[in-house]
């Protein structure tokens, strides 16, 4: 009898302790979308620097969530606008490597391509990336413009 006491309290201790790990990762969240939603404003506001700090709150807290490629996808084009195309590059190929079947890995692979076109300058290496594209996403819907690319720039 005892030993059936103590059994029930130990599945009890365990419903209890997945219980509050449920609500635990509800907040987290709950959060990570309020710092998607305020990265996407502060964004819009060009306040890059507080929206990749958003972003980057938003990812950490929940780097799994069905927002996760658009925050990495805004994070990379924020570091774009404010000239970081190092942090930029690394941001894109996380969303490659993370999330390679998401519609935003195709425009995230594109982006890099277009970074080094017309950021960098580095012609061999936007070819190399234009390259990727077409071999990974040959029906993006970028894969016109890539076309052309690759044709005016051999």
């Amino acid at each position: 009898m005892a030993m059936f006491k103590n059994k029930k309290s130990v599945l009890i201790l365990i419903i209890i302790a997945a219980a509050g790990f449920a609500v635990y990762s509800v907040r987290r969240q709950a959060v990570a979308e309020k710092n998607y939603i305020l990265g996407e404003k502060l964004s819009r506001e060009k306040n890059y620097l507080e929206a990749n700090m958003a972003f980057i709150k938003a990812l950490k807290l929940d780097g799994t969530s069905e927002r996760a490629p658009y925050s990495r996808f805004l994070l990379a084009s924020n570091y774009v606008a404010l000239t970081a195309y190092r942090q930029a590059i690394s941001e894109y190929r996380k969303l490659i490597e993370e999330f390679p079947g998401h519609e935003k890995a195709a425009d995230a692979q594109f982006m890099i391509g277009m970074v080094y076109k017309n950021a960098v300058g580095d012609k061999e290496k936007a070819l190399e990336e234009f390259e990727k594209y077409r071999n990974n996403y040959p029906g993006g819907k970028s894969s016109g413009e890539v076309k052309n690319y690759l044709r005016r720039m051999r």
